[in-house]
């Protein structure tokens, strides 16, 4: 009895393991892995250049050798190629604009590999078509327009709505610590172009005083080193109701020192 429930105890613990008679776990230990499982495009309507392609890398991360695999596309939009090949290999995954109307199109390639784990493999891709500037640029605040010829007609929204948060300039808070707590920074008012927004959007670097206020005494610090600051314009879009970046354009424009020096 004790024997027979032995037998019966390695034949049972083997088909468990797989590991009786030279079995193995599913593709003997080969790992389908994708490098990147989403991806984003952008395009702009009626513009004849496709987005560049995105290369993304297929490998065996398990063991096992080379993994032959497939590569297939559900969207018309979305191209992949090769549709097959051998890891380690590189798909080239493009979107295509075509006649597509302004929007947010969402595709998939998928990996497959036969037997291999994670297998098969999905890349999510975005696809954001956006409409075309419309180049009728309106001044909403202020001057009415860049030449400051009149006031708009315009009423403005209600303090609390607010319709986007978006930080443009990160050194508010060590420019009002070099000024006694006031800010006299000047920023562009904000441009729309019909379904857009274009805005300044400060970069680089700001150097604050050791001590607070030293640029006073003509240290290169706080206002007499704007130039270490990078003044970009950006071009942001309303996409389902949210402000989504288009393109961002780093300027080589810098200010003049500043004029004088007081603390």
């Amino acid at each position: 009895m004790n024997r027979a429930a032995g037998i019966v105890w390695v034949t049972v613990l083997c088909a468990m393991l797989a590991a009786c008679g030279g079995g193995g776990s599913k593709g003997g230990n080969q790992v389908l892995t994708v490098a990147q499982t989403t991806l984003s495009f952008s395009a702009v309507v009626s513009i004849v250049n496709d987005p560049a392609p995105a290369m993304v890398n297929v490998t065996n991360t398990g063991m096992g050798g080379a993994l032959n695999f497939t590569a297939t596309s559900d969207s018309s939009w979305l191209m992949v190629s090769p549709a097959s090949g051998t890891t380690p290999g590189t798909l080239t995954v493009t979107a295509l604009l075509g006649s597509l109307a302004a929007g947010t199109y969402t595709g998939h390639i998928t990996v497959t590999a036969i037997g291999a784990q994670e297998s098969p493999a999905t890349i999510t891709v975005t696809f954001t078509v956006n409409q075309q500037a419309a180049n009728t640029p309106f001044w909403p605040q202020w001057g009415s327009n860049p030449q400051h010829t009149g006031m708009v007609s315009v009423a403005g929204q209600g303090l609390a709505n607010k319709l986007a948060d978006i930080v443009y300039d990160p050194f508010i808070a060590q420019e009002k610590a070099e000024l006694g707590g006031e800010l006299v920074v000047h920023e562009q008012t904000p441009v729309i172009d019909g379904n857009d927004v274009y805005m300044v959007l400060k970069t680089g670097t700001y150097n604050s005083c050791t001590p607070v206020g030293n640029w006073g005494t003509g240290a290169a610090c706080g206002p007499n080193s704007w130039n270490s600051m990078i003044w970009n314009e950006r071009r942001y879009t309303w996409i389902n109701g949210q402000l989504a970046t288009i393109w961002t354009f780093q300027s080589d424009w810098v200010p003049e020192p500043n004029a004088s020096n007081f603390i």
